[in-house]
């Protein structure tokens, strides 16, 4: 059995430098222990599978992709429910499924991953128990299907896509696409592979804040970091299980990368699987299932690239967001019964 996992990697700029050697860093690097504890959830609150969290202003926003309505609100830290809303369908203020969503101080953005088009709600009208999106915005067909996606400075958006020649798209909330980008680091490996795979292969976790996007592979271990306005790239990270590749066995990706990446000041916070797809393929072989998401949250700077933290969680975590503090992270673990839970970072 061969488990193939689709993945894709979103980059912004022109020429790209690999930066070899990161396998000594992470080796240098003490891994520190933390535990993780559950949150208590209201019985009220029903989660079935929780795919991105993200706190603001006291509400927590959850993606829950087996719930009728695809997102919720809830307060936070009591959990009690405000809201669900985003429900799946073929309407006019419904979706099929989402490529993922974001927010800035005033509107919560949820794109589509099947559908060109995205839902635009008012965070106030959120707040109040309101389920209906300020307006739908409907884009050309070229945006999907939609892979991942962010919400950058201003008016900007950033989408991934399975097209082969349509990697990245720059687009803005009134439905233009401002610029394509298609480009592959170099050193990449992959050179052999077929066109066809490489958007799969290269997928990734986005995250885009201040002026910065950082790019985190989900195979392999590529974190890249670069101004969308620039055509050159900042920096480019290569970690030791290296970049994606198909593997002499078959599998596409020999390792589990990066789960989820956020931006929070001048630092950049991922968590990180590093299990092989040799792992993964013997588990499935056995009768078993293998956890989702990962155990290693790391830290980086946001300017250089360079890995500071390692922390090794006593639990699989599969999304996550850093409270203005900086120590409080609220994340969510699917394999658990309460799937919502929270760590402290140390000083």
């Amino acid at each position: 059995m061969r488990w193939i996992t689709q993945i894709f990697l979103v980059c912004l700029g022109g020429v790209f430098a690999a930066c070899g050697g990161n396998s000594s860093v992470v080796d240098q690097i003490e891994t520190d222990k933390i535990q993780v504890d559950s949150l208590k959830t209201p019985e009220s609150l029903f989660l079935g599978h929780v795919r991105q969290v993200l706190v603001r202003d006291s509400v927590l926003y959850i993606w829950d992709i087996k719930s009728p309505s695809m997102m919720l609100a809830v307060k936070y830290p009591s959990l009690e429910p405000i809201c669900e809303f985003m429900p799946k369908g073929k309407g006019p203020e419904e979706l099929l499924g989402l490529g993922g969503f974001d927010l800035d101080d005033r509107y919560l953005y949820v794109m589509a991953s099947r559908e060109p088009k995205m839902a635009i709600y008012a965070l106030d009208s959120l707040k109040q128990g309101a389920r209906r999106p300020l307006r739908i915005v409907e884009y050309p067909n070229e945006v999907s299907p939609s892979l991942a996606f962010a919400k950058a400075n201003g008016d900007t958006v950033v989408l991934q896509s399975a097209g082969v020649d349509r990697r990245v798209q720059l687009c803005d909330t009134s439905g233009h696409i401002l610029r394509v980008q298609y480009a592959l680091p170099e050193g990449s490996k992959t050179n052999e592979t077929e066109p066809a795979l490489m958007p799969y292969l290269w997928q990734s976790r986005i995250a885009f804040r201040g002026g910065w996007l950082v790019l985190a592979a989900r195979l392999g271990e590529v974190l890249e970091i670069c101004h969308p306005a620039d055509t050159v790239q900042k920096v480019v990270v290569v970690g030791s299980d290296g970049a994606p590749v198909i593997s002499p066995e078959g599998f596409v990706g020999e390792v589990n990368g990066f789960i989820e990446v956020r931006i929070a000041e001048d630092k950049i916070y991922a968590i990180y699987s590093g299990v092989s797809m040799k792992e993964v393929d013997r588990i499935f072989e056995e009768g078993g299932n293998a956890p989702s998401g990962g155990r290693y949250f790391r830290v980086y700077d946001l300017n250089t690239g360079q890995l500071e933290r390692i922390y090794e969680l006593d639990r699989y975590i599969s999304t996550f967001d850093v409270l203005p503090d900086g120590r409080t992270v609220i994340a969510a673990d699917p394999n658990s019964e309460h799937q919502l839970c929270t760590f402290t970072l140390p000083d």
